[in-house]
């Protein structure tokens, strides 16, 4: 949600890099049309609108005598879905009648949509807002949606074996997801990797139960090579440092009452000789910090409220006028294919019983099913001690983050075995 072209910068100056001295002339298109509150009008009518830049990207290289000969695509997060319609599009208007499709990655998708996870009341918290704060685009992440005349939800539809979205994916020549093994707050490792289990869970918590032992890519850290159990030997050396950091973090804490009213003293006088060693404009940011954050608050709520009863118009104006669509009328014949009953979102299947499992339901079960029939490279990249990895795997912010920086490797080996 709230992407923009700004976003794929880094991907974009690595594949242009990457190929530059190519022997045929590549063209890189990245999309224009779906950044910001376009992104809550949904994955269908979003794809709508790059099907549409697409054509005349291609019409307009043609008019130079350029004919497209092949065709690659690549989403990050909610565009990988976007990219799983557009292709749908595409093959509907026999555009790869002509042009050979050839790649098809995704970095960081929520393949199945969002999950949640039991005995947590904060993903059941965004489960239940998701969908009703995000306009379209919410209710089809959660696949609460009822997109086909069956009732089913658009991502099973696409998740189809006779579908035209899923024929379309199986025409490339090659499939690569790229996905964060922990600490991905924004896209669970199941859904971006097409994964029932996901065995990274609690890997950076002190008393985990299964320790696991990274072998990581020497050429494109963080990717990782390989996986291994630690041996009983380490595991007990780490659980007994963990124990120690434990135990000087309790410590700590509870000196905290026993020590005020002079740690309340000695932390004043430290605030204030750093805040008297910053810049004038600093000092000002500073102090006004408390007024600032809870008007940021009021205001970022108000730009919620704003898109969605935009993006609510749109909508509204897109469905009285049919002949914007340019997959719809064609699918509706198609969109009876699938003539299974739609399965319950609310209804829960628990995996293994670990109770820090996600909870997938049996429509998601579904999907996974059917996508692992096809044959996908995953790459799995690894940041410990991140707080939300999702950004930082395509270097996002990498100009103003040291920390996005760590996502390279992985832009670098995707750049890398992108085949023209």
């Amino acid at each position: 949600m709230w992407g923009h072209p700004g976003h794929v910068a880094q991907m974009e100056s690595f594949i242009r890099e990457r190929h530059e001295a190519c022997e045929e002339e590549l063209v890189l298109f990245v999309s224009s049309s779906n950044a910001g509150e376009y992104t809550y009008d949904g994955i269908d009518w979003g794809a709508e609108r790059i099907a549409k830049e697409l054509f005349r990207e291609v019409e307009r290289l043609r008019n130079l005598d350029l004919h497209v000969d092949r065709f690659s695509v690549v989403g990050y997060s909610l565009g990988g879905l976007v990219a799983r319609y557009l292709i749908g599009i595409l093959h509907g208007k026999d555009f790869f009648n002509d042009i050979i499709p050839v790649n098809f990655d995704t970095i960081a998708t929520p393949h199945i949509g969002l999950v949640t996870y039991q005995n947590s009341r904060l993903y059941d918290a965004l489960a239940y807002l998701g969908p009703r704060l995000c306009s379209r685009t919410g209710k089809q992440m959660y696949a609460v949606d009822e997109w086909s005349p069956s009732g089913q939800s658009l991502l099973e539809v696409m998740a189809h074996k006779d579908s035209v979205f899923y024929k379309a994916l199986s025409l490339f020549k090659r499939r690569r997801l790229y996905s964060n093994a922990i600490n991905d707050l924004t896209v669970p490792f199941v859904s971006s990797a097409l994964e029932t289990h996901d065995p990274f869970l609690g890997i950076e918590e002190e008393f985990q139960p299964e320790a696991l032992q990274m072998g990581i890519s020497s050429k494109y850290p963080p990717l990782i090579e390989s996986i291994s159990p630690v041996s009983n030997e380490a595991f007990v050396v780490m659980t007994q440092k963990s124990r120690r950091a434990w135990y000087e973090r309790a410590r700590v804490l509870l000196r905290i009452p026993l020590d005020f009213p002079y740690n309340a003293v000695s932390t004043s006088i430290i605030l204030a000789v750093e805040l008297s060693q910053l810049k004038p404009r600093l000092q000002i940011l500073y102090i006004l910090t408390p007024i600032l954050l809870p008007v940021s608050i009021i205001l970022g709520g108000i730009l919620v409220v704003l898109s969605i009863f935009r993006s609510r118009y749109r909508l509204k104006l897109l469905h009285d006028s049919d002949q914007d669509s340019l997959l719809r009328t064609l699918l509706k014949a198609e969109l009876e294919v699938p003539q299974e009953a739609a399965i319950a979102a609310s209804t829960v299947l628990v995996g293994d019983g670990h109770d820090k499992q996600p909870v997938l339901t049996p429509a998601q079960r579904k999907m996974l099913e059917s996508l692992r029939k096809l044959t996908f490279e995953r790459n799995l990249a690894y940041f410990p001690g991140v707080r939300n990895a999702h950004s930082v795997i395509i270097c996002r912010d990498a100009k103003w983050s040291s920390l996005h920086k760590r996502g390279v490797g992985v832009l670098a080996h995707w750049a890398d075995n992108f085949e023209v």
